[in-house]
């Protein structure tokens, strides 16, 4: 009862604390990515949760993808069970662009992310770190306001750490050594706190014309990432659709971050039963990195 009593007050507290309209990055792609009323998207992600092969464990990164529920959400969940022991104050999420044209790495201005389960507030002081740190790091909400693919994780981190606060960071066409900075910075700002921290690198896999392709081409860069060196993967296409968070992946392994982790494959699925007849196909896996 005393509990019941304490989450109470403690949710009442976070009501009266969200900032005023304005303030806030609504939910942008409910009702099109995954059911917009909360006890629906509730049930959908307790159902995938529930499906997921691999048992609860305790990764301190994570690789999801970013599809839609329908099309990644059981990988979505798979990557997620894989921290869900772990007791987490703060999740970094860093994604690849999909919409911005603008070059840069970009922390958002709105102090609130809100999904229908949950409202998520930024952790400023980790953001203030990061935006002092590198040139190359932008505070500007649009590429946020545009993009989907931290709102779906977002979906799962509701269901697991509800009360964690956020870190969220679009990735936009930039030079590697740019994305090692923000590594480099991460690693700064998470010193202390890395223990009590889940970092969420987002990513979707291979892109090709079958399902067979796209599983293989998938599967050999997930032997070079496990491997710890993603440069031993023959070539990353120019157009950017296959891999696309592939350079967020390539420089966590170069940073101290990935020191001391070793990468778990968790599950690899395509998009091949939902889509239409000629649709290319898309590949999609979870995997966690633990010490």
């Amino acid at each position: 009862m005393l509990k019941s009593i304490l989450d109470l007050m403690e949710s009442l507290s976070l009501l009266k604390a969200r900032p005023k309209e304005g303030n806030i990055r609504e939910a942008v792609v409910a009702g099109i990515f995954y059911p917009a009323v909360k006890t629906e998207l509730t049930a959908v992600v307790e159902e995938l949760v529930a499906s997921c092969n691999n048992a609860p464990a305790s990764s301190s990164v994570i690789l999801s993808p970013h599809g839609s529920l329908e099309y990644s959400g059981r990988m979505e969940a798979a990557a997620w069970l894989s921290a869900s022991l772990r007791k987490v104050k703060t999740i970094v999420v860093i994604c690849p662009s999909h919409r911005s044209f603008e070059t840069g790495i970009f922390i958002p201005e709105s102090r609130v992310f809100s999904v229908p389960t949950a409202d998520f507030r930024v952790n400023s002081p980790i953001l203030k770190d990061l935006l002092h740190s590198s040139a190359g790091i932008i505070q500007y909400d649009i590429p946020h306001l545009e993009e989907h693919s931290i709102e779906i994780q977002l979906i799962m981190a509701a269901l697991f750490f509800p009360r964690a606060t956020i870190v969220p960071i679009i990735v936009s066409k930039v030079d590697p050594e740019t994305v090692d900075a923000l590594f480099a910075a991460l690693a700064r700002a998470l010193e202390r706190d890395f223990a009590s921290t889940l970092l969420v690198l987002s990513s979707n896999l291979a892109v090709a014309e079958s399902p067979e392709a796209c599983d293989a081409e998938s599967l050999s860069f997930l032997s070079a990432l496990c491997s710890g060196n993603l440069s031993q993967y023959p070539a990353l296409p120019e157009d950017r659709r296959s891999f696309c968070g592939a350079d967020i992946l390539g420089a966590f392994l170069r940073s101290t971050l990935s020191r001391g982790l070793k990468a778990s494959v968790l599950g690899l699925s395509n998009s091949a039963p939902f889509g239409e007849e000629g649709d290319p196909i898309v590949g999609y896996s979870a995997v966690g990195f633990s010490s």
